[in-house]
C-alpha cells in the first residue's frame, strides 16, 4: 500500500505542484497533505461507510471537501 500511495499519488502530485508553484520548496509536504485528505475521505466513505457523509448532497460534499483539499494544496 505504501508503494502504491507513493508512486501512484504522492510522486506525480508533488511533481505537478512543484512545476506550477511559485514556491515549490514545500511541494512534498503539500502533496502528502493532499494525499492524507483524499485518503481520509476514502476511508470515511468506503471503510467506515459514514452515513452522514454518504447522504450529503453532492454539491455540499464537493464544496466543503474541495475547500479542505485546496487548503492542503495551497497551504
Amino acid at each position: 500500500m505504501r508503494a502504491a500511495h507513493e508512486e501512484g499519488f504522492v510522486r506525480p502530485f508533488r511533481a505537478r505542484i512543484a512545476a506550477s508553484a511559485v514556491n515549490a520548496d514545500d511541494a512534498d509536504t503539500r502533496a502528502r497533505m493532499a494525499a492524507a485528505v483524499v485518503g481520509g475521505l476514502l476511508y470515511s466513505l468506503w471503510i467506515v461507510r459514514d452515513e452522514g457523509l454518504a447522504h450529503l448532497e453532492r454539491e455540499t460534499l464537493i464544496g466543503r471537501y474541495g475547500a479542505l483539499l485546496q487548503a492542503a494544496i495551497t497551504g
